[in-house]
C-alpha cells in the first residue's frame, strides 16, 4: 500500500554566518501517523573532524539534550500528522538549546515500505556525509516518479483520472514500454519519468540514447499515443553532469520530436495544470 511521507534532516550548523553545515540526523513520518521514526548520528567525532574549532563538550551536551527529546517524541507519538509540517513540529517540540541544530525543509514522497525508505533517506542525506569521502548518489527513474506521484496526490481531481498504459513495438517482438500515468485528449498521452540526475556524464548520454531508441522502436503515433518524458536533471553545481544532461535532452528532442516531448521535472506543476485542463475539456 502506498503512503505519502514527509521527512526532515537535522543539520549541525556551527556558525550561521559561514553557511557551513553537516547533516547529522533524520526524522520521517507517514500520512496518518502509522510510521514515525527519528535517528541522530551516534558519534560527534565526524563533526569535530569537519569543524576543528567546534567545542566537543558543547556538542555532546547538545546531542544528549536533543536525543532525549527525540526519544520522548518517538515513544509518546507527540507529532500530530495533518496539523503542521513535520519540520514545524520538530522546531516546536525539540528546540536546540545552543542553536547549533537546524531543520531542513520538508522532504516529501510516496513509499510502499517506510522502513526501507527511512534507511535509504538516512544513508543518502546523513550517513554518506559522515564518511571520509562521501560521493553523490544518482537518482533513479523511480525517484523522479515518486516526486511526480506526490504532486498528483495533492490534486484531488487527478488522483483517479490517470491510468496505466502499455505501448508495444510492432516490429520488435516482446519489446514494450509500460507507463503508470496516462490520460486521453484525442490521443493517449503517456508520462514516462526519466532520471538524468547521474554522476557520470557518459552514463547520462547512454541513458538518453536508450530512451530515445525505445521511443523510436514503439512508435507511439502508430498506437494513437504520444509520450511525455518527464526528466530530472543533475544539480547545476555539478556543471559537467548538468551540461551533459542538457546536451542529451537536446539530442532526445531532435530524435523523437514527432513521437514525444521532453518536460523538465522543474516544470511538473505546469504539466499537471495542462493535464487538468485536458481532462476538463470534453473530447
Amino acid at each position: 500500500m502506498s503512503n505519502l511521507f514527509e521527512a526532515v534532516v537535522f543539520r549541525y550548523v556551527p556558525d550561521e554566518g559561514a553557511a557551513e553545515s553537516l547533516n547529522v540526523g533524520l526524522a520521517m513520518r507517514t500520512e496518518g501517523g502509522n510510521f514515525f521514526r527519528v535517528r541522530l548520528a551516534d558519534s560527534w567525532k565526524r563533526i569535530t573532524d569537519a569543524f576543528p574549532t567546534a567545542h566537543g563538550p558543547t556538542i555532546r551536551s547538545t546531542f544528549a539534550h536533543v536525543r532525549d527529546a527525540l526519544d520522548r517524541l518517538e515513544s509518546e507519538a507527540l507529532v500530530m500528522p495533518g496539523m503542521t509540517t513535520l519540520a514545524d513540529e520538530l522546531r516546536r517540540l525539540v528546540p536546540s538549546p545552543d542553536g547549533y541544530l537546524k531543520w531542513s525543509e520538508t522532504i516529501e514522497g510516496v513509499t510502499n515500505d517506510p522502513d526501507e525508505t527511512f534507511k535509504r533517506l538516512m544513508f543518502r542525506y546523513v550517513e554518506q556525509h559522515l564518511q571520509k569521502k562521501p560521493e553523490r548518489i544518482s537518482r533513479s527513474d523511480d525517484d523522479v516518479k515518486a516526486a511526480f506521484e506526490v504532486a498528483i496526490e495533492k490534486r484531488v481531481r487527478l488522483r483517479t483520472r490517470l491510468t496505466p498504459k502499455k505501448l508495444v513495438a510492432k516490429d520488435l517482438k516482446h519489446f514494450e514500454m509500460q507507463v503508470d500515468h496516462s490520460w486521453k485528449n484525442g490521443r493517449w498521452n503517456c508520462v514516462q519519468p526519466i532520471s538524468l540526475d547521474m554522476v557520470n556524464a557518459h552514463d547520462i548520454t547512454q541513458k538518453a540514447a536508450q530512451i530515445a531508441g525505445s521511443v523510436q522502436i514503439v512508435v507511439p503515433s502508430e498506437q494513437d499515443a504520444f509520450m511525455v518524458l518527464l526528466v530530472g536533471l543533475p544539480p547545476t553545481l555539478r556543471s559537467d553532469a548538468f551540461e551533459a544532461a542538457q546536451e542529451a535532452i537536446a539530442g532526445v528532442r531532435r530524435l523523437v520530436q514527432n513521437e514525444a516531448e521532453v518536460v523538465l521535472e522543474a516544470d511538473c506543476e505546469s504539466l499537471l495544470d495542462r493535464i487538468e485542463a485536458d481532462l476538463a475539456t470534453p473530447h
